[in-house]
């Protein structure tokens, strides 16, 4: 008897435990939204360069949704809120869930500018860290390098396109060529602090502007950009080691393995 008892207890244990998880799942899906979180992972540098604020999102999902809180868990969406805030450009990632008490979490990463691009026609707009252009937001503006000069409108606030067309546009245009160097000097700790604008010139040519100095950088055609970059900085660390900065007025990258300067 002691026996049978024992294996009905092993049988029946695991259709207790599913019945039991069946009856939580079911409190859980039919249980309200208590709050909405709303959490943007704002880096060390994000308190100058928030393209994005929680007030955007809140804002974003009131108009969507008309109000979350106060739905049930199981009538909501979860996908369908993840790809709509996919839609808004400053958004990198979304990752949304549910908590067991009620509260709905949003996670977004935010895309991060690391170029101002100002064009022929004075459009602005950013590039990011993935070539994505992004709106400019005035009552926000990233502290982030600024490209000038002669280089073609696309037409970015004037024509719909979809994101593989400006994709495809960007590649064919100048503009990549901008984007390649602002993402080798956003990821160098050093040249990041030195260099504050970039100018482009009618033969497609660059000037490198720094921060501090009166000099100006010749940096020639978008060709061997790491070479180049690399042999500025070799002259900043040991060119002028025992040299004023102000000594110069033109430093020029132009030519392979050499740099040639002129003096004020």
């Amino acid at each position: 008897m002691h026996r049978i008892l024992k294996i009905l207890l092993w049988i029946s244990l695991p259709i207790l435990v599913v019945v039991v998880g069946f009856i939580a799942q079911n409190h859980y899906v039919n249980k309200k939204v208590q709050e909405l979180n709303v959490d943007i992972n704002y880096d060390k540098d994000g308190e100058t360069n928030r393209l994005l604020t929680y007030e955007d999102i809140n804002t974003f999902v009131r108009h969507r949704y008309d109000s979350i809180v106060g739905k049930k868990i199981k009538d909501i969406n979860i996908e369908q809120i993840e790809s709509d805030l996919l839609s808004i450009r400053y958004v990198k990632n979304a990752d949304v869930f549910s908590t067991i008490n009620g509260k709905l979490q949003m996670r977004i990463i935010q895309r991060k500018a690391i170029v101002r691009i100002i064009d022929s026609y004075g459009d602005q707009f950013y590039l990011d860290e993935d070539g994505h252009i992004l709106p400019i937001r005035s009552y926000f503006p990233a502290h982030v390098l600024v490209c000038n000069g002669i280089i073609p409108s696309i037409g970015f606030y004037s024509r719909n396109y979809s994101d593989n067309e400006i994709d495809s546009i960007i590649r064919k245009n100048i503009i990549y060529d901008i984007y390649k160097m602002a993402t080798i000097l956003n990821k160098d700790t050093f040249l990041h602090k030195q260099i504050a604008q970039i100018n482009v010139d009618i033969n497609g040519e660059f000037t490198l502007v720094p921060l501090v100095s009166s000099h100006v950088i010749l940096f020639g055609k978008a060709e061997n950009i790491e070479d180049k970059f690399n042999k500025l900085k070799l002259f900043y660390s040991d060119g002028l080691a025992h040299h004023r900065w102000n000594d110069y007025k033109i430093i020029n990258l132009k030519y392979r393995n050499q740099i040639v300067c002129t003096k004020i």
